[in-house]
């Protein structure tokens, strides 16, 4: 091998089985999601509540936003059906608190199954609340925890005994990597499905995941999804969840061409200094995040936001 490059390898840490996934990721550097601890009961538990009123319940931030449009648009996809999402207020707390459950609750009141994405592990006080109304939790997250969770099921790559073997990959690939576990035991796997890896490949720049292991694969494919965007002539989807998640995301391209930002292409740049503000711009500038979730759940008849986002971050 080059000394240059044994050099470089050995400084980062890597060897030369490593040049493979870094050069060209494919999908075999993808690791088997029926690893993650816990998810063969959380998948069992899901199937068995299919027909039921689910909520789901993101984090506010871009990670947040992307883990609650992926897991809104992935479970109809599985045939759960149109399944509510509660954007998250600032005000209610960081994460799954008593104070949500009541938010919840209030918007949807036939609620029987909250499931959390990019959040949930040290939220004990929201979840045992969530309980005590009759309400079955499942949590998805990345965050670090010390201890197992009293939701009646967990899924955290960063969990209590955790053996995933790579634990830096983001809320919305855990909940990816979830219901594909689903798809492997319960169902069949479609394009409307893998073109979710848009969203788990931006969430992995906008969370600042280190680009190595499966991640590096995550993000090519969600910029070559972000490519076949910008060759559509047209958003003529249906008003479905998944048709409503394209909708977004071809509106998002129409306007980032609109104002010069992908003169030079669509890169990792393009992810982390352009579209991962815009997302998470509404929180910061007016300290709540809906309009950065109805983005991607636009209808053929609702006004188009995707330039009112835009000059949030702009401003």
């Amino acid at each position: 091998m080059n000394e240059i490059i044994q050099h470089f390898l050995e400084n980062r840490g890597f060897d030369f089985n490593d040049i493979e996934y870094l050069q060209n990721p494919n999908p075999k550097h993808q690791h088997n999601p029926l690893l993650l601890r816990g998810v063969d009961e959380w998948i069992d538990i899901l199937h068995s509540v299919k027909g039921q009123n689910i909520s789901v319940f993101p984090d506010y931030d871009a990670d947040g936003i992307l883990s609650g449009t992926l897991a809104r648009v992935g479970l109809y996809i599985l045939g759960f059906g149109d399944v509510f999402v509660y954007p998250p207020k600032v005000c209610d707390g960081y994460g799954l608190t008593p104070k949500s459950v009541d938010g919840i609750l209030k918007d949807n009141p036939k609620t029987q199954v909250i499931i959390t994405t990019d959040n949930g592990s040290n939220a004990h006080k929201g979840v045992l609340y969530a309980k005590e109304k009759g309400i079955k939790v499942l949590i998805t997250d990345h965050h670090v925890t010390k201890f197992d969770s009293p939701a009646d099921a967990s899924v955290n790559p960063n969990g209590y005994l955790e053996s995933y073997p790579f634990s830096e990959i983001s809320g919305t690939a855990v909940i990816y990597k979830v219901l594909l576990a689903y798809i492997l035991k319960y169902s069949k796997i479609n394009q409307d499905f893998l073109s979710l890896m848009f969203l788990v490949g931006l969430s992995t720049i906008s969370d600042v995941m280190p680009l190595v292991d499966e991640n590096r694969y995550f993000v090519k494919q969600g910029i070559n999804m972000l490519n076949n965007f910008t060759n559509n002539n047209t958003d003529n989807f249906d008003d479905t969840p998944v048709g409503q998640y394209y909708r977004g995301v071809y509106r998002l391209v129409k306007v980032l061409e609109k104002e010069g930002r992908l003169k030079y292409g669509i890169t990792t740049d393009t992810f982390g200094f352009v579209i991962a503000p815009i997302l998470n711009s509404p929180r910061r500038m007016m300290g709540r995040s809906e309009i950065a979730f109805d983005l991607f759940r636009m209808k053929k008849s609702d006004k188009d936001i995707s330039q009112e986002l835009y000059n949030i971050n702009e401003d």
